[in-house]
């Protein structure tokens, strides 16, 4: 599977189009609640970061993969990694001693 390059194409869509419809729907229901604003602006990060990856992808494939937008759309995908473990990293909740 990993060796043909259109099934590799499609098995990388299918898996971003899932990934940001979660973030998305996340961001959604982040949105609804009422959360804190250190949970609220990190979510907004990733929800951002995810749609300029998305909007880096496309590019890339239209433009039919000039290097320095490929070599852009891979430094967004650790910059979207970045900002889920910052939100993550903010829920997590310190255990005082007793």
């Amino acid at each position: 599977m990993g060796e043909n390059p259109a099934t590799v194409q499609l098995e990388h869509r299918v898996i971003a189009t899932i990934t940001f419809l979660y973030i998305a729907a996340v961001w959604l229901k982040v949105r609804r609640t009422q959360l804190p604003p250190r949970i609220r602006r990190p979510m907004g990060v990733v929800m951002a970061m995810a749609v300029l990856q998305v909007t880096l992808g496309i590019s890339t494939l239209i433009y039919m993969v000039p290097k320095d937008l490929a070599v852009t759309h891979q430094a967004g995908s650790l910059m979207l990694l970045t900002s889920i473990l910052v939100l993550l990293g903010r829920f997590r909740v310190p255990k005082f001693p007793v």
